[in-house]
């Protein structure tokens, strides 16, 4: 069964790589995590060091994001368009 690891634990065994020139072997071997696993942190965190940090988002999460908050404030401004029109006919009707 595969283990679930934290990022902050990721991030400081990817550290440790870095900091001290350690080898991935090595590393892997005194953390009791699994080479390919570490190798594939590594990796990841050579291209971003900021990946395993606890309030990164990756830019498909942020855009995902973006567009969920563009599709309801085009719903809101939608609704108040309707709003508008539905007040400027009321004030072009006779009053009664």
């Amino acid at each position: 069964m595969a283990h679930a690891y934290p990022k902050n634990y990721k991030k400081m065994a990817c550290e440790l790589l870095k900091d001290f020139n350690n080898s991935p072997l090595k590393v892997s071997e005194e953390l009791n995590i699994p080479l390919k696993t570490f190798e594939k942190w590594a990796y990841l965190y050579k291209r971003n060091d900021k990946i395993f940090d606890e309030d990164y988002k990756s830019p498909q999460d942020e855009i995902k994001n973006l567009q969920s908050v563009i599709k309801k404030q085009n719903e809101t401004i939608d609704i108040l368009k309707k709003a508008c029109a539905f007040f400027a006919q009321k004030e072009k009707a006779p009053f009664m």
